[in-house]
């Protein structure tokens, strides 16, 4: 076994030029007989699963000395390694292709088989499919010819009832002449007097009407329609509790537009589609309401008193318009217009 793990090259008493080929002969040898002899010898000179081996080699005596894998060589020793697996060799080129064989003999048709025992039933109904896209309109047709026949009348209907009889007419002059005048009849009660003031809760409508000349000539220029109070309001009304409403915009609270409002006259959303006819405000609140409004070089300026443009007095309130621009000797006729008129509604 020692004989195996341990092989020495004695070189000694050789000589010149043959000491290292009789060296490389016996490492061969050496080499050669490890390789077969590794499993019984000396397992520990390859790892596990690794076919490659190992061995110290001593470069001043030419000993060969197999070592374990973990183990290292000694002083003026050398590490030789080889793989006693030998390497795969490299793949060979692909051959070419053989040539097509022969093709065999047709065989003869095989005898028919028998028929069918029996007719098979009939497989379930589907499912109805969905129902298709409508089609396209088609085209008109053509006009049918004029018929030749005219339609038999229908027989006369019952008679309706008789209707209610009618007002009765003013008595006609008498025969021969004009009805002589009936006497003056007696004057009727005195009525009640109008109130001091508006009560409270209590409110009053009316309406108002502004317009202009053409080509205005004199300053300042405004046209003014008169709101009349027929009952006084107990106290001047300020300028927050004075609301003019453009045409446009009564017309979107009589429709219930968009929820639209007015703070101080229409206070819900609802349409009131006789608002112009019959306005509405909030207590303590004046609201002139616009059915008409045509302004050529005009413009609204506010619902106001004497003096001041916004507010109103106890007795009433003027809604004035201006115009924009006056025609002056350089430039000749402006043309313009205003005319405007509505209704108005205040309460206490």
């Amino acid at each position: 076994m020692r004989l195996l793990s341990l092989i020495r090259l004695r070189a000694d008493g050789v000589k010149g030029a043959l000491r290292p080929a009789l060296i490389a002969c016996a490492l061969v040898a050496a080499l050669a007989l490890a390789a077969v002899s590794l499993a019984a010898v000396k397992p520990a000179a390859h790892s596990a699963g690794s076919s490659v081996i190992r061995a110290c080699y001593s470069t001043r005596t030419g000993a060969i000395a197999l070592i374990s894998f973990g183990e290292s060589c000694h002083h003026g020793q050398k590490l030789i390694t080889w793989d006693i697996g030998g390497r795969a060799g490299r793949a060979g080129a692909t051959g070419p292709e053989g040539p097509p064989g022969v093709p065999g003999v047709k065989g003869a048709t095989g005898p028919a088989g028998p028929n069918g025992s029996g007719t098979g039933g009939n497989g379930a109904t589907g499912a109805t499919g969905a129902n298709g896209p409508v089609g396209a309109a088609g085209a008109a047709g053509k006009t049918g010819a004029t018929g030749t026949t005219a339609g038999v009348n229908g027989a006369i209907g019952p008679a309706g009832p008789t209707g209610p009889n009618g007002a009765t007419g003013a008595q006609g002059p008498p025969p021969g002449g004009s009805a002589a005048q009936g006497p003056t009849g007696p004057s009727g009660p005195a009525g009640a007097p109008l109130p001091a003031v508006l009560a409270s809760g209590a409110s009053e409508t009316g309406v108002w009407g502004a317009s202009s000349l053409m080509e205005p000539v004199v300053p300042p220029w405004l046209t003014q329609g008169g709101i009349s109070f027929p009952i006084p309001l107990k106290a001047r009304l300020v300028e927050t509790k004075v609301h003019y409403v453009p045409v446009a915009l009564t017309k979107e609270l009589a429709e219930g537009k968009a929820g639209k409002t007015v703070k101080g006259c229409k206070a819900t959303a609802a349409a009131d589609p006789k608002l112009l006819e019959e306005p509405v405000a909030e207590a303590g609140n004046l609201c002139v309401y616009a059915g008409v409004e045509v302004l050529e070089n005009a413009e609204f300026i506010g619902v106001g008193t004497a003096g001041e443009a916004n507010g109103a007095e106890k007795q009433g309130a003027f809604v004035q318009f201006r115009v924009k621009e006056i025609p002056d000797e350089e430039n000749g006729f402006i043309a313009t217009a205003i005319r405007a008129r509505g209704t108005w509604a205040v309460a206490e």
